[in-house]
């Protein structure tokens, strides 16, 4: 279905227009109409679990900083998909082609908003400094991951409820993400990020070294945990990181924590 807000903001401006401003609206809106129809004609359905594999191997390709296997998985995808679009959208970014990932995720995400597409969508806008519009995507993601029983979509929520300021909402879905998937090292190292982001020292370092057990090559957790001990043990700080540089050359991140 089309997105109900673009709908809105359209017939806003039919009735604020001109004869030939409506003229040209209606001919977009129709064409809206029939682009989003293409994509709901070529989008595949996949199952939860298949959903919940993608996932895991997305991470952790990200966390290793295995592009080339990152490329690979997002084109096991259909370009209308809102995981592979989201992964081919994240590598833009970290090349620097955000306009290029704009353009990637945008039709995904509006007709998709509550997806992982308009998760990161929502991310992008931030980056990109129009927060007012990111705003719709996250709490579609949230409402719709408050009512979902699947893991991954509560790792979502969490991420959305984070950013809107919500933390207890994120603290729940982390821990329900948690439960379903303990062997998950990305839903543990963004748990810490949370508790990290709220002061709480000791849970953070307990939720990046529960992902460091996982998987003692998780970069992310690494680096999180590098970041609780940088005031404490700055030379300790500083061996998580360049940890992290031996498992990601090039982990933009750890490269400005060391410098």
């Amino acid at each position: 279905m089309v997105n109900i807000l673009l709908v809105v903001k359209t017939f806003f401006l039919l009735f604020r227009s001109s004869v030939k401003q409506v003229v040209v609206f209606v001919l977009l809106f129709f064409v809206m109409l029939q682009q989003s129809g293409e994509l709901l004609s070529t989008q595949v359905r996949y199952t939860d679990i298949q959903e919940q594999e993608f996932h895991s191997q997305a991470t952790s390709a990200l966390a290793y900083g295995h592009f080339q296997v990152a490329e690979r998985l997002a084109d096991s995808r259909s370009k209308s998909d809102p995981y592979g679009a989201t992964l081919r959208a994240k590598l833009l970014i970290m090349r620097g082609q955000s306009v290029d990932a704009e353009n990637l995720l945008a039709p995904i995400a509006q007709l998709n908003p509550s997806s992982i597409a308009g998760l990161e969508f929502g991310f992008l806008l931030v980056r990109m400094g129009r927060v007012g519009e990111a705003l719709v995507f996250f709490e579609a993601v949230l409402i719709s991951a408050l009512r979902s029983q699947q893991a991954v979509d509560n790792y979502h929520g969490a991420l959305a409820a984070r950013f809107l300021g919500r933390y207890r909402q994120a603290n729940q879905l982390f821990s329900n993400a948690a439960k379903a998937l303990p062997n998950d090292p990305a839903i543990h190292t963004a748990w810490g990020n949370l508790f990290l982001e709220k002061y709480n020292n000791g849970s953070a370092a307990q939720s990046f070294q529960e992902a460091l057990e996982l998987d003692n090559d998780w970069g992310p957790a690494h680096l999180g945990m590098a970041r609780v001990l940088a005031d404490e043990n700055p030379t300790a700080a500083r061996v998580s990181a360049e940890r992290v540089l031996h498992i990601d050359t090039n982990n933009v991140k750890a490269h400005l924590f060391v410098a």
